[in-house]
């Protein structure tokens, strides 16, 4: 709620007490544990922290990928928001990797055409647009305009994100 209201300092601060909870009466490797490092990473990275975010979203990943498997919903979430970690620090080889995963254990379980496997879409084509391979996030990122427009509402927030994801993609390559 903290976060919501752009308390990011009190976020923090509230969070950390969460995990040190969690770490101690969970242990390191608990779910409650690996959501705890997920929640304090989104805020690190709202902070900018991104090495710090790295970090506990590495633990996160580590965790879900012992309690549920590569191919859970789950451990899909962490290796998205492993990859925008490292993105943010200019790993984009990195993201990549782990949006593919992502996506992979996403169309899996969800489809190909579902709103969660979209977003990653999405995701994985601004890193393609920082590799320069722009028909490859044009592609993406279009699938996910196309499949947002599809299964969400027209005013949901997410549809004008990532048409403007798209539209940088076009303007990149210079079309119209």
């Amino acid at each position: 709620m903290l976060q919501d209201l752009g308390d990011y300092a009190g976020a923090k601060t509230l969070l950390e007490k969460t995990l040190k909870f969690a770490e101690q009466n969970f242990g390191a490797d608990h779910p409650n544990t690996a959501t705890s490092y997920s929640n304090l990473a989104a805020t690190l990275r709202a902070l900018w922290d991104f090495t710090g975010a790295k970090t506990l979203l590495e633990k996160a990943l580590k965790s879900d990928e012992q309690n549920f498997g590569a191919d859970h919903p789950n451990t899909a979430i962490s290796y998205s928001n492993l990859a925008l970690a490292l993105r943010d620090l200019g790993d984009y080889a990195g993201a990549k990797t782990l949006l593919e995963k992502a996506i992979q254990s996403d169309e899996q379980n969800f489809g190909a055409d579902h709103p969660t496997t979209a977003i990653r879409y999405s995701n994985l084509a601004t890193v393609l647009q920082a590799l320069g391979d722009y028909a490859g996030a044009l592609e993406l990122s279009g699938k996910s305009v196309r499949i947002n427009k599809k299964t969400l509402p027209e005013d949901h927030p997410t549809i004008k994100t990532v048409e403007s994801i798209y539209e940088s993609i076009k303007k990149e390559m210079n079309i119209k």
